[in-house]
């Protein structure tokens, strides 16, 4: 049984082509498939739609954050951890008890902080721009490109074509 939306299906990237600020050779790298590209956004939809059909109650706090975390101790494992969520709307706040605790939020994690796991970080003097560019042409296989400047690599990614990720992109010709 799949409960993944047409939408959530990956964009099948079959090579690979990198190449240096001025070269003008390149490495490229060619298997079908070389990687499967997903759009986060459509990842949390997908799971999104799953968390809403399961058969168990899965509750999606929106326009929250976690403020701390209590963990129950190794010795009380059927205890529950306690979350205090705050209201991004109105700073109101309240205790939330779960068996499970997903640590995917960011890289100054309160969850990673609260269960007292270490993490590895530097700054690497970049900075991003990220932008969506639409090819005219839908050909498949598709390509992405990466290129190693002075200032950082350029990468270009494979994105979906399907209607429901598309209908917000404007056209610029």
């Amino acid at each position: 049984m799949t409960y993944a939306p047409y939408f959530c299906e990956p964009i099948i990237c079959a090579n690979c082509q990198i190449w240096e600020d001025k070269a003008e050779t390149f490495l490229e790298f060619e298997r079908d498939p070389l990687a499967h590209i997903v759009e986060n956004n459509l990842v949390i939809e997908s799971l999104r739609l799953v968390a809403e059909k399961a058969p168990n109650p899965v509750t999606i706090e929106y326009d929250t954050y976690v403020d701390a975390i209590d963990f129950p101790s190794l010795d009380q494992p059927d205890q529950l951890a306690r979350v205090l969520i705050r209201s991004l709307k109105n700073d109101s706040s309240r205790v939330v008890e779960t068996n499970l605790v997903v640590g995917a939020d960011g890289m100054h994690s309160k969850v990673r902080q609260a269960a007292q796991l270490q993490a590895i970080s530097w700054d690497h003097g970049q900075s991003a721009v990220v932008a969506t560019l639409c090819k005219r042409e839908k050909n498949e296989p598709f390509t992405a490109w990466q290129r190693f400047v002075p200032n950082g690599p350029i990468a270009l990614l494979p994105v979906s074509h399907h209607p429901s990720f598309t209908r917000h992109r404007k056209s610029i010709y």
